[in-house]
């Protein structure tokens, strides 16, 4: 009897064994794949700051452009007047 609680005590070592290697397998790809996500949330989060100063950059422009004209207009309405 003592050898078949050995034995049984044996089996259910080498099954939790098992199972710690299994958890230590999961919990590396696990770790993979968080890194594997931050590291797209930080690359689309450097897009969308390029993309919106870019978007900035153009604003600006835009508006550069139209202070100017109007600045004209109001000079030449100036002068004929």
């Amino acid at each position: 009897q003592q050898g078949q609680q050995i034995s049984k005590i044996e089996n259910q070592t080498q099954a939790i064994a098992r199972l710690q290697e299994s958890l230590d397998a999961n919990l590396l790809r696990l770790d993979a794949t968080n890194r594997g996500i931050d590291r797209s949330i930080a690359a689309a989060s450097g897009d969308g700051m390029a993309d919106a100063m870019r978007i900035l950059a153009r604003a600006v422009d835009t508006l550069s452009v139209r202070m100017e004209r109007d600045a004209n207009v109001e000079s030449t309405k100036r002068r004929v007047a």
